[in-house]
């Protein structure tokens, strides 16, 4: 029995490895290649780049094919590399007699967030070195849509599309239809806005910057199922109960609620915002009101109160 956990185990952790770390062996003639990915942080710049090397079995000669800005800058000085991620779907094809090199590479605006991220899609010509790239802008989702041998629990909310280096039509549908084959990218049209999953999409469809810097109302989206995290076990996560609500504030993230006497769940504040404000610090209740909740930022250091009833938000100051 022993024996066959370890072996099971054994082939788990193999295929986890093999999943974070996609290899692609091609033959140039007679000559055996492999794609390398290195995603590096340059320490005289603290910049992060993305780099793609073709390897030579025969002759152990590394070439590089492409270098490109992953990150905008990372503040951490001791980081050396960072690991390979399963995003990268490396595969080599003929079109048009040519053969192309196909993977994904990404860009995010700092190392700690995953919104706002670009996902971009590179068909390289391994016969002249030409790249033409298809960026996908976005942000990624927990709503696990994703069904493939590299599935993760989360898939990509495809914002807008932009395409580099090519008009050529059986280019682009090439990588259009490699982008699809994934899963990882969804259209807003494939979400289900009413799965308590995409609460934050719903939010923010409903809700936005401009519209709650003004003396406005917040639109609630409503579940009758409970938010996993309403159970508030994290550390620094702000509780405010009484008679009509449950009020949990995340550091640096969502304000969820659950009304007691229409006995719903709802989301108080989602908003995607970088820097993201903690609001867990200071939330309380206003006064002696029993459904109005006072608060300010720890960037933004305005004062306003949202009404938990009518979704009413007021700037103090």
């Amino acid at each position: 029995m022993h024996r066959f956990i370890i072996l099971f185990f054994s082939i788990v952790f193999c295929f986890v490895l093999h999943a974070e770390e996609p290899r692609c062996i091609y033959f140039d003639g007679n000559e055996k290649c492999e794609v390398i990915f290195k995603d590096t942080i340059l320490p005289e710049t603290y910049t992060r780049q993305f780099f793609v090397y073709k390897w030579s079995y025969s002759t152990g000669k590394q070439t590089l094919l492409l270098k490109r800005d992953s990150i905008y800058r990372i503040n951490n000085a001791f980081v050396k590399e960072l690991p390979r991620k399963r995003l990268n779907y490396p595969s080599v094809d003929t079109l048009d007699g040519k053969p192309y090199l196909f993977f994904f590479y990404e860009r995010q605006p700092s190392n700690i967030s995953v919104l706002h991220t670009e996902i971009v899609a590179v068909l390289y010509s391994l016969e002249d070195g030409k790249c033409f790239e298809l960026s996908n802008k976005g942000s990624r989702r927990n709503v696990k849509l994703r069904k493939s041998a590299y599935a993760t629990d989360f898939v990509f909310l495809n914002v807008s599309q932009n395409i580099k280096g090519t008009t050529d039509t059986t280019l682009i549908n090439y990588m259009k239809k490699q982008v699809e084959k994934t899963g990882f990218i969804k259209e807003l049209s494939d979400l289900d806005l009413n799965n308590i999953k995409n609460y934050v999409v719903l939010w923010n469809l409903k809700n936005n910057l401009e519209k709650i810097k003004k003396d406005s109302l917040i639109d609630y989206p409503y579940y009758k199922e409970p938010f996993f995290p309403l159970k508030a076990e994290m550390s620094g996560a702000r509780v405010l109960k009484n008679k009509k609500y449950e009020v949990i504030a995340f550091p640096f993230g969502d304000i969820v609620a659950f009304d007691r006497e229409k006995k719903l769940y709802f989301v108080v504040w989602a908003l995607e915002e970088l820097q993201k404000e903690d609001f867990a610090s200071s939330m309380n209740w206003n006064g002696e009101s029993d459904c109005e909740i006072r608060m300010h930022g720890y960037f933004d250091t305005s004062v306003f109160t949202i009404n938990l009833k009518t979704g009413k938000i007021t700037y103090l100051k």
